[in-house]
């Protein structure tokens, strides 16, 4: 188990399904900034934290009036897991789209995501008053775009010396309200697919928010079609972002689904569900309106999830997961979070039910599919993407 040995505090800390340590140096510099700051004035002053990834900062910190912000459910997760674990009252946790409560002090982790920075910053703008701003970062994220940002919305912008490659900028709350409440709500980026009909918008945090991602496109021209023999459906888009892959689905297959739902079939038992599911609030409600846009028709068989990979979904529930999975978490390249989808997919698939996953020709998948369903065959590939077809024949049950 982790321990984050900081100079004022001993905490055990569990990264939940990550190998990566989950506190920082960062961490641990803006906590001991806080402490020798704030910690003797009375009343405390209210803390509000963004992306306090596993709980780190609001631990070190839980002797203030505290709250979080996050876009991730797993981070949430991790939260309030590890205040239980070290016996904490854990924080309100609000996800990225929800207006926090009142604060005096905004402390925010960095991220590479500038969009996803810039919309922080423009809450704490919109939903703040009269409040010290503290991020704190690796040495490479405090850019100079980084540092543009923060001068935009807030006053007194600087920055610290450098600390064990870490730094920490310091701005102030300034009167004016840049963005209002309506428009921190709306989907700012948008992709086009023409030749699909197709109209993406995305949340700052959504992964391909601003193109159709390559991989993704490569998988959707390859979808199978519903057959008539396909009478009791569901689908699963895992990790879906902004649903291109599901959206791509259900306007392959509009016809046979609509002959699916009609009171007529439901009589004979007859359905088709699509499920969404992704661990960002921001691609959830992304794919939301997605589906509003392009396939409001069928909206009523759409089902969205914010989930842990596929956690919450039952056992022997889907006939096909389309699956286009991340390779990064962070600055690393990683298949902790893949090998988690397929494992988990073994146990959600219905007996001979199919998981198609597009991976990058680089990232070696085959042992892990062969290990969980028994093979693999390889769909379609190119120079860049291979897709892996995968039947479920109750090899390594769980």
């Amino acid at each position: 188990m982790p321990i984050l040995n900081l100079s004022y505090i001993v905490i055990h800390l569990i990264s939940m399904t990550s190998p990566y340590k989950p506190g920082t140096v960062s961490d641990d510099l803006v906590v001991q900034h806080v402490l020798d700051t704030y910690q003797h004035t009375l009343p405390l002053p209210d803390i509000l934290v963004y992306d306090d990834l596993f709980g780190a900062i609001s631990l070190a910190l839980n002797n203030f009036p505290l709250s979080c912000v996050v876009d991730s459910y797993v981070s949430k997760m991790a939260i309030e897991y590890n205040h239980e674990h070290n016996s904490k009252v854990s924080p309100i946790v609000y996800n990225s789209l929800e207006k926090p409560s009142a604060a005096s002090i905004i402390v925010i982790k960095l991220t590479k995501n500038l969009a996803y920075l810039e919309h922080q910053l423009q809450a704490i703008n919109q939903y703040q008053e009269n409040c010290d701003i503290i991020a704190t970062g690796k040495t490479t994220l405090v850019t100079t775009s980084v540092m543009k940002l923060f001068e935009r919305y807030f006053d007194d912008v600087s920055s610290s010396l450098a600390k064990k490659k870490s730094r920490l900028i310091f701005a102030k709350k300034q009167h004016n309200k840049l963005v209002d409440d309506a428009n921190l709500l709306k989907p700012k980026f948008e992709a086009k697919w023409p030749e699909q009909n197709l109209v993406l918008r995305s949340h700052a945090n959504v992964f391909s928010k601003d193109q159709i991602d390559i991989g993704g496109r490569f998988l959707a021209d390859h979808l199978p079609l519903l057959t008539k023999q396909d009478n009791n459906f569901t689908v699963i888009d895992l990790g879906c972002g902004n649903g291109l892959l599901g959206l791509c689905y259900l306007q392959q297959n509009k016809d046979r689904i609509k002959e699916l739902i009609t009171d007529e079939a439901s009589q004979q038992n007859l359905d088709f569900k699509m499920i969404f599911t992704d661990e960002s609030h921001m691609a959830i409600n992304s794919v939301q309106q997605n589906v509003e846009i392009n396939a409001n028709e069928l909206i009523n068989v759409c089902n969205f999830s914010q989930d842990d990979c596929l956690s919450q979904q039952l056992d022997n529930s889907a006939d096909l997961i389309l699956c286009n999975p991340p390779f990064h978490q962070q600055n690393t390249i990683t298949t902790h979070i893949t090998e988690q989808m397929i494992k988990q997919s073994a146990t959600v698939l219905k007996s001979n039910g199919v998981i198609l996953l597009v991976a990058n020709t680089h990232l070696a998948y085959q042992k892990m599919l062969k290990d969980t369903f028994g093979g693999f065959t390889v769909l379609s590939s190119n120079s860049k993407f291979v897709i892996y077809m995968c039947q479920h024949k109750n090899v390594n049950k769980r």
